[in-house]
């Protein structure tokens, strides 16, 4: 369960909380419960974290023998040690049972999720990815998980993984006996394979059914068999078949399709051989064997306007019962044989991944964790049958045959398809801090307080240009050649293109944050057929924070004195640009000879510009977020179609901004909230242009959203508004830039995951959007959709937004964070959650601040970086896998 059911209600414990275990823990709430077993969520006294402590007490007996097989279930889960399977802290053996500590994590079920509705392809396959790697490992490790269903599996908002959890009913061969009562067959009758409910022989093959179900579940919106008694979903689930998936939605990707299919055949010899097989068919590019005998038999189907080859199969209603048998776990009698070994992929002890107890009651929407194609063994040549569902025909007379059929054809007329919403975003996302990087007109006559004629304020001003632009100094530069091109990149666009023009207040809309209006010369609105601003437009000086430093999200990139891009932590998909997919704890180097002015690293991907202006991206591509024309991934740098000059780049979950040296923004990638800010929701593999009305000097990326400040220090946002992140005093999504509503001008800018922050021209900060962690710094956790400023006595020059934490830089170069804190990534030496600003433990000042979901990290002036917070992949760069809650040295690079 995730932790808000403790504090919407969840209760303690009275009299079900063990009290043998007061001693090292205080008992914090229940968080769930079911069948032998209680969760609760305590503190771990020794060590001051949260945990997750699940009591398994016999239900019949209190014998050795009982306490000894739970025992042996303990010790199952704790050798299945995987990045996709909940771990273990823990096993305390009670008086009269076991407690299983593990580490809690903010998450939910799947079941969860699936609340909402049905999720897009991209976030199915991404599940369906991460289970079946679990199972793939459990299944080489001799264990069947037996009980596969959305109620086990986690969604870690972190991590962006999915993870598998409960293998309470599983079954090992290691040992050779049951982990459960002798004699029974434990399960979920929804999602059962038909040999598990006949007691029949098991393998890795009956995980692989239920693995179907849910996926068939989690495109349809339906849960098998809604609202069927007990014995009628036993019935159903040993002879028919589902309703098609393009029958009950259409969008449903062909393939996908028919690889969910080929998991749910009723005879276990027709499935796909194991789930490292079917992660192969489904990451693979080649044609899927039996795929196009599949397709002419849909086809077929389609034509006759039947469902004659499902059988009797019939589309289920959409009902959700609040007390159904079929959901229950169930036993039922079976035989002993024991379990064959079924190979499966290769996992890294060193992604041993804790995972969490996440609530069944989703309280903010699934994440969407870019889909890339893991490089796993390609799919193999050898024929494999097509899909052809098994046919079974009601015993009786003709008239009953006759009735059957024409209440097929009935339903098949009558089906509604449901409406499909695209939900795009990731279960965990790393957020960039604002880099601004160029300095307007009137800045060159009032920057550092030097004398406009003086040589030593001709320099200094020379200096932090080219330090905003992120380039270093040519032959030839001077103060003139510098005035002239930043008036021409805030006036350049003068033609009409991205004119303002002075619009009315809209009434309709609420006022900004202390009750001052909307200035009436600032634009509500963007029309791009606007011509050349009616009024004079008053600029602002950005921050001349530079890009030399990036957190991700489980990685971490940072430039050295020459411009060489160094990265390190996860690179299961490329994202160190090293040419491998082989994490590391210590920085090395992108492979290439780039010298790079400034970067970004995303939750996947990463991306760099480099001092002559060119845009290189590389890792994750499944949205087509590298912005190459492909959605291919790469593990070394590519560059970005389309040519141009750029200034800088921030890369997020499955989509790219950057900013050209004419200040346009232009995005590439995942595009279904309208993040892109282009009006529509279209994925590009390009980069596209957003119309702002002037000239851009900020920007930043979130899970679904972006924005950018333009030079007259209006925030823009466009995206995913689900939690008021967009700051526009409404939940309303926008496909393209709407204005931020605020009194307040902004030099620096971060999008989180679904909150935002800027930094405005007096110094202070405003955050809007969620607010469940205390990551608005407001001192409370209530949400809002419009800019609320931070009660603080210091003055900021830049911020930074992590997934559910924010961090901002003072002009002393003080570190200050907020937010959710379970790993540490506040830097405050502790692990307690802050709803106001705390100092950086040190002494240490810095000049660039950056943050991800879990991690924060920056630079000194002396370009020695330092990272803290969350590090199971080694993304604080220290060498080693531990989290941080003080900032740690990033170690320097041996090559």
């Amino acid at each position: 369960m995730t932790e808000g059911a403790v504090a919407d209600g969840g209760g303690t414990a009275a009299g079900g909380w063990p009290h043998e275990l007061d001693t090292e823990y205080e008992c914090r709430g229940e968080l769930g419960r079911g069948g032998m077993a209680v969760v609760y969520r305590a503190r771990e006294r020794s060590l001051g974290r949260d945990v997750a402590i699940k009591v398994v007490r016999p239900r019949f007996h209190s014998d050795n023998e009982s306490v000894a097989r739970l025992a042996r279930e303990a010790r199952t889960v704790a050798q299945l040690e995987h990045p996709n399977i909940v771990s273990l802290h823990a096993v305390k053996q009670l008086s009269n049972g076991l407690a299983l500590v593990m580490q809690l994590i903010p998450g939910m079920t799947l079941k969860g999720a699936l609340a909402r509705g049905a999720l897009s392809a991209t976030e199915t396959e991404q599940v369906l990815r991460d289970i079946a790697r679990a199972l793939a490992y459990a299944h080489r490790c001799g264990v069947v998980h037996r009980d596969v269903k959305p109620e086990n599996i986690f969604l870690d908002e972190i991590t962006g993984r999915a993870l598998l959890s409960d293998f309470g009913v599983a079954r090992s061969i290691e040992e050779n006996t049951e982990l459960t009562a002798t004699g029974t067959a434990i399960g979920t009758p929804t999602y059962m394979s038909p040999e598990q409910i006949d007691g029949g022989h098991l393998d890795g093959r009956s995980d692989l059914y239920a693995l179907g179900m849910v996926g068939w579940e989690m495109l349809s919106g339906q849960r098998p068999w809604a609202g069927e008694s007990l014995y009628s979903v036993i019935y159903r689930q040993k002879h028919d078949p589902l309703p098609p998936l393009d029958v009950l939605r259409p969008d449903v990707p062909p393939k996908l399709q028919y690889l969910i299919e080929g998991l749910m055949h009723k005879n276990p010899d027709r499935r796909w051989v194991g789930a490292a097989r079917f992660l192969t068919l489904l990451a693979g590019d080649e044609t899927v064997p039996g795929f196009k005998e599949w397709q002419s038999q849909v086809k077929k189907r389609r034509k006759s306007g039947g469902f004659r080859s499902f059988g009797s199969a019939r589309v289920p209603a959409m009902v959700t019962p609040t007390s159904n048998p079929a959901n229950s776990t169930v036993r039922f009698r079976r035989g002993e044989t024991p379990v064959d070994d079924v190979e499966g992929a290769d996992a890294s002890p060193d992604e041993r991944q804790a995972i969490p107890i996440a609530d069944t009651d989703a309280t903010q929407r699934l994440a969407t964790s870019p889909a890339w194609n893991t490089p796993i063994e390609r799919p193999s040549r050898e024929h494999v049958a097509p899909v052809r569902p098994r046919r079974f025909w009601y015993a009786g007379t003709a008239i009953t045959l006759a009735a059957v059929v024409a209440t097929a054809v009935f339903v098949r007329q009558r089906v509604m398809v449901p409406k499909v919403v695209a939900d795009s975003a990731t279960f965990a996302d790393a957020r960039e801090v604002q880099v601004p990087v160029i300095l307007p007109t009137d800045s060159l006559s009032m920057s550092g307080g030097f004398p406009d004629d003086s040589a030593a304020g001709a320099a200094a001003r020379t200096d932090v240009l080219f330090d905003t632009l992120g380039i270093t100094a040519r032959p030839g530069s001077n103060v003139d050649s510098l005035r002239a091109l930043a008036t021409a990149e805030l006036a350049g666009r003068s033609a009409g293109a991205f004119g303002a023009t002075t619009r009315p207040v809209d009434s309709s809309r609420p006022a900004a944050t202390g009750g001052i209006p909307i200035p009436t010369d600032r634009p509500t609105s963007v029309d791009k057929n606007a011509g050349v601003p009616a009024i004079p437009v008053t600029t602002v000086n950005f921050s001349p924070e530079r890009g030399n430093m990036a957190a991700g999200g489980r990685h971490s990139c940072m430039l050295d004195e020459a411009g060489r891009a160094l990265c390190w932590g996860n690179n299961e998909r490329g994202q160190l640009g090293d040419g491998t997919f082989d994490a590391h704890a210590e920085p090395l180097p992108v492979t290439g000879d780039f010298a790079m002015a400034s970067l970004s690293a995303g939750v996947w991907h990463s991306c760099a510009v480099s001092r002559d202006g060119e845009l290189f991206c590389w890792g994750s591509n499944d949205a087509g977020q590298l912005g190459d024309g492909t959605t291919t991934p790469r593990s070394a740098p590519v560059r970005v179609s389309g040519g141009g000059s750029y200034r800088f780049v921030r890369a997020g979950a499955s989509h790219s901004c950057a900013l050209n040296r004419a200040g346009t923004v232009l995005c590439w990638g995942n595009n279904a909230l309208g993040q892109l800010g282009d009006g529509t929701r279209a994925t590009r593999t390009t980069p596209t242009a957003v119309s702002l009305t002037l000239s851009a000097g900020a920007l930043s990326v979130g899970r679904a959203h972006s924005c950018a400040i333009t030079a007259d220090g209006v925030a823009w946002c466009w995206g995913q508004n689900d939690a008021g992140q967009l700051g526009d005093g409404t939940t309303t999504g926008h496909a393209s830039p709407a204005a931020v509503l605020s009194d307040q001008r902004f030099v620096s800018i971060a999008a989180g995951n679904q909150h935002t922050c800027a930094v405005s021209t007096v110094g202070t900060i405003h955050c809007w959007g969620r607010n469940n962690f205390g990551q608005l710094g407001t001192g409370n956790t209530t949400d809002a959709a419009m800019p609320q400023a931070i009660d603080l006595p210091l003055s900021f020059v830049s911020v930074t937004a992590g997934q559910v934490h924010s961090c901002g830089r003072g002009r002393d170069g003080r570190a200050f964070c907020w937010g959710r804190n379970s790993y540490g990534q506040l830097g405050d030496g502790g692990t307690t959650d802050r709803t106001r600003p705390v100092a950086v433990r040190g002494a240490t000042t810095f000049v660039s601040l950056n943050a991800s979901g879990a991690h924060t990290c920056g630079v000194t002036s002396g370009g020695e970086g330092f990272c803290w917070g969350y590090n199971i992949d080694g993304q604080l760069g220290g060498g080693d896998r531990e989290n941080a809650s003080a900032p740690a040295r990033v170690l320097r690079p041996m090559r």
